[in-house]
């Protein structure tokens, strides 16, 4: 009966410890992802200090990670705004190099669809034929 109970106490022993392992393998990897030394600080390397000190290091990589993330927000939103104002100014642009659609009227001769420089020229040309007697 002691062997049976010696047995079922080891049996516990070894499942505390396999799960004490993978709870200590899971702590030392998030004490070097946040840059925390386990190393022995003045008592056991999986002290209950050390733990708080892994906690903290985590709180601090949340804190950074949040700022961060605002702002990326606040880049995101700015960045938002800049393409909107060059969207804008944009067709701001295309309407004022576009090509003015005018018509060009000498006496009665009326030529649609030219820009404003087209229709000085031709307005000047038709004025000059005009004076020389050679208007069509």
């Amino acid at each position: 009966m002691l062997d049976s109970l010696k047995e079922a106490a080891y049996d516990a022993v070894y499942a505390e410890n396999a799960e004490g392992g993978y709870a200590r393998d899971v702590v030392a990897r998030t004490a070097r992802l946040v840059d925390v030394d386990l190393g022995d600080h003045g008592g056991d390397r999986w002290s209950h200090g050390n733990m708080l000190r892994v906690v903290a290091g985590v709180d601090r990589a949340l804190q950074e990670r949040e700022k961060w993330q605002k702002a990326a927000h606040a880049h995101a939103e700015e960045l938002a705004g800049m393409v909107d104002e060059i969207a804008r100014l944009k067709g701001e642009a295309e309407s004022l190099f576009r090509p003015l659609s005018i018509r060009a009227v000498v006496g009665n001769t009326e030529i649609p669809g030219v820009d404003e420089l087209r229709a000085t020229i031709v307005s000047q040309a038709l004025e000059i034929a005009r004076l020389r007697g050679e208007a069509p």
